[in-house]
């Protein structure tokens, strides 16, 4: 009996998928959009251009060194600092400098001194003399006693004339003294901004060694190589478009200073451009230079809002019998509202040119 209703259930199964049901097709009209302005990708014509690396240099870089001999005690500044003149910048503790000074500050005290006994000595030899004058007139005294009374208040007068010029003397020596220390502190010349530290602390310094690097306030200037294919096309004055990359700034720069002959080895001009004031422009500041050397070349070029932007994938629409398909593309330069499309697009095809807010894939253009 179960084998029975087992037949009947393969039989039943069997029979049922005997009969074929033709799959349904549904024909859904695409959705049509009209009013957008197209046009067909052509090559162009555009200037070569070229990114040349250069560096950020300041239009005056002065070093300072030690005046003194000592050991760096305190660093007061850092690289990158703004500086205003007269601002502390290094501390050397200077013992031999500080040691002339005190030298020096008793030398005048013991001057000083000195001065005052002359000064006491040449009254009372004045007064000796005052008192004798008479006597010797009258016959008083002895031509010998008179002689000495006046040889004594003429050594007084020459003592106290020899006592100030000593003092003047240890006076100059204890300002040069004092001018030596005052110079253990290391201040800004002018107003600078800090390109290098050269010295650490505790460092040993002697008279003439480098202890930092300013770069001097105001314009600053970018070097770059030039190939002399492009030096030999432009004059002072002409103007570039200069990148600095860390900042995420392009600036213009004016070609001021291009020098008049190559380097044999790299067949390159040195050439500086001077860009404007900057507050975040530091020395040594990678740049790069956007220059074009005149000659054409021809490449497809299609306008900026063209394109399409998905996160990192770049695209367009392009209009294929009348519908519009997304299709990524490779991207390259720009150049005066254009963009280079290096892949993705040929010659003749159409694209949207703009309003792509209502251009969508798979919709049907309607053309007026």
């Amino acid at each position: 009996m179960i084998r029975f209703f087992l037949t009947l259930i393969a039989l039943t199964m069997i029979a049922a998928c005997g009969d074929r049901i033709e799959p349904g097709q549904t024909s859904a009209e695409p959705t049509v959009v009209s009013g957008l302005a197209t046009l067909v990708v052509e090559p162009v014509a555009v200037p070569a251009r070229y990114a040349l690396p250069g560096t950020v240099e300041s239009t005056d870089r002065g070093l300072l060194t030690a005046r003194i001999p000592g050991q760096v005690a305190r660093i007061l500044v850092s690289k990158g600092q703004v500086l205003q003149s007269g601002d502390a910048i290094l501390v050397l503790s200077g013992e031999t400098a500080t040691s002339g000074l005190r030298a020096a500050e008793s030398a005048v005290s013991a001057a000083q001194q000195q001065l005052a006994e002359a000064e006491t000595y040449r009254g009372l030899a004045e007064k000796t003399y005052a008192r004798f004058a008479p006597l010797w007139q009258a016959g008083a005294v002895t031509p010998h006693e008179f002689d000495k009374v006046q040889a004594d208040r003429d050594a007084a007068v020459e003592r106290l004339g020899s006592a100030r010029a000593a003092l003047e003397a240890s006076k100059a020596q204890r300002d040069a003294a004092r001018t030596m220390a005052e110079q253990a502190t290391l201040r800004a010349p002018y107003a600078a901004t800090v390109a290098e530290i050269l010295v650490d602390s505790g460092s040993t310094v002697q008279p003439g060694m480098p202890l930092l690097a300013l770069d001097r306030s105001g314009p600053w200037l970018v070097r770059v190589a030039l190939p002399e294919r492009l030096a030999t096309g432009h004059r002072l004055g002409d103007t570039f478009q200069v990148a600095v990359p860390t900042l995420g700034k392009e600036l213009p720069g004016t070609l001021t200073e291009l020098q008049s002959s190559a380097d044999p080895d790299s067949r390159t001009i040195t050439a500086w451009l001077t860009l404007p004031e900057d507050a975040e422009l530091q020395g040594g500041l990678f740049a790069r230079v956007l220059m074009s050397d005149g000659s054409g070349m021809t490449t497809l070029m299609i306008p900026l809002q063209a394109v399409v932007t998905r996160g990192q994938l770049t695209g367009v629409y392009v209009v294929e019998k009348d519908l519009l398909q997304y299709r990524l593309v490779r991207t390259g330069a720009m150049h005066a509202g254009l963009v280079e499309i290096l892949s993705g697009l040929h010659a003749g095809e159409e694209i949207v040119a703009g309003d792509l807010a209502r251009a969508r894939h798979g919709a049907r253009l309607e053309r007026h």
